[in-house]
C-alpha cells in the first residue's frame, strides 16, 4: 500500500471531517443568536408560571448558554434590557435618578 496515495485511510477522512466540522460551526454560529432571541419569550412564560410543568433542570438547561452574558458587564446591560422588555419585574426595586 502506498501511503502517499489519495485513497489511503488516513487521508480519506481529512477533508470530509473538516467539512463536517465547518458545517457544525457555521450552524452553531447561526443558531446561537436565534436561540438568544427566543430566550426572551421563554423567560417571560417561565416568570408568569406557564412552564411550571417542566422540571427545574430542564429550564436551567435552556438558560445555561446565556451564562457568558451574565458575567460580561458590557453585554449584561444589553441582555438584561432585552429580557426585561419581554417581562418587566413587578417587584423590582424602585430607583430614582
Amino acid at each position: 500500500m502506498n501511503m502517499f496515495a489519495t485513497d489511503h485511510p488516513m487521508n480519506a477522512r481529512g477533508p470530509r471531517s473538516l467539512r463536517h466540522l465547518r458545517r457544525w460551526l457555521l450552524g452553531s454560529l447561526l443558531i446561537y443568536p436565534v436561540w438568544l432571541l427566543l430566550l426572551g419569550p421563554f423567560w417571560a412564560l417561565d416568570r408568569r408560571g406557564a412552564l411550571d410543568f417542566l422540571p427545574f433542570k430542564a429550564t436551567q438547561a435552556v438558560y445555561l448558554p446565556a451564562v457568558p452574558f451574565c458575567y460580561s458587564p458590557s453585554l449584561y446591560a444589553v441582555f438584561d434590557g432585552y429580557m426585561n422588555w419581554w417581562y418587566p419585574d413587578s417587584n423590582a426595586a424602585e430607583t430614582t435618578w
